[in-house]
């Protein structure tokens, strides 16, 4: 490990302008976006902090945590989510990122039941010499039965509309978790960071249900449902109706989560995700598959 003198390890520093602004760099090399929108807008808040290696006037490495309350087959535990794994090209293979994990690994043990991140095939083995258990994701794909359409429009919401931001934060604040089998309890900040991100585009309200949907579709007639938000429980007889009013030749929906609604008769095909899920437990019995 070529931890250098010059290095120090800091964490924690998200109100400090100038440490924060060589996290964004960092950030927008390796991932191409930044945080200070979100951190502008009072999203970050305390349960996301970075633990990173400072060099001179540069932020080298960093892994970042998340504290949540996880639903994990039906129960709940206290969960810690990794992410946001990041090292200069001209600094890896020293093992920084291996330090920064085994740190907070250290220092959040005792506060969790169990660590968690979602990882690409390409860095697989990576997590796995670190002790990370593998587990399988799997995205859900249901055909559409053509009597099952809506009459109501949804509206697509414009985050730039002060009223219609109100609603998508009133929403998240709200919301019931998307899956007992796999969902978060209390993610309405990183959920925001998302929609100012990523979502932005894919955003469709019902007033009438009051409940937010995040789809995109696609051209071979199949619509990718990331999200739903809604205060009170949907079932599927709410949901799919909804997504075909706007798009009525759509044939098939893919789940990007795991539907366990308890209306769902036919049972969906279930295809294997190109990420995994990898934990590690502080004694927590693991399932073999998160379905």
């Amino acid at each position: 490990m070529l931890i250098t003198k010059k290095m120090k390890l800091i964490s924690n520093y998200k109100h400090n302008d100038s440490l924060r602004g060589k996290f964004n760099r960092l950030a927008l090399e390796i991932f191409g976006f930044d945080l200070e929108d979100w951190y502008q807008k009072g999203f970050w808040d305390s349960r996301y902090v970075c633990h990173s290696f400072l060099e001179e006037d540069q932020i080298v490495s960093n892994v970042s945590t998340t504290a949540f309350k996880v639903f994990l087959n039906g129960m709940v535990f206290n969960a810690i989510q990794i992410g946001t794994v990041m090292t200069k090209k001209e600094f890896r293979g020293k093992g920084l990122g291996v330090e920064l994990t085994n740190t907070v690994i250290d220092q959040y043990r005792s506060k969790s039941d169990f660590f968690y991140l979602f990882a690409h095939n390409k860095v697989w083995d990576y997590y796995k010499k670190q002790g990370f258990v593998p587990i399988n994701r799997f995205n859900y794909f249901l055909s559409i039965q053509p009597e099952k359409r809506s009459c109501e429009p949804l509206r697509k919401l414009d985050l730039t509309d002060p009223e219609d931001f109100e609603i998508m934060i009133r929403l998240a604040k709200r919301r019931n978790p998307v899956s007992k089998t796999f969902g978060i309890l209390d993610d309405t900040n990183v959920f925001l960071f998302y929609c100012l991100n990523a979502y932005g585009d894919h955003l469709f309200y019902s007033d009438s249900m009051d409940c937010l949907l995040i789809f995109s579709a696609s051209k071979d007639k199949v619509v990718h449902l990331y999200d739903v938000l809604c205060a009170s429980e949907l079932g599927l007889r709410d949901i799919i109706p909804l997504i075909c009013f706007e798009n009525s030749d759509a044939e098939s929906v893919l789940f990007h989560y795991s539907p366990d609604y308890p209306d769902i008769i036919e049972e969906p095909e279930a295809i294997l995700s190109n990420d995994k899920l990898f934990f590690k437990g502080n004694g927590t019995v693991l399932p073999s598959e998160c379905l």
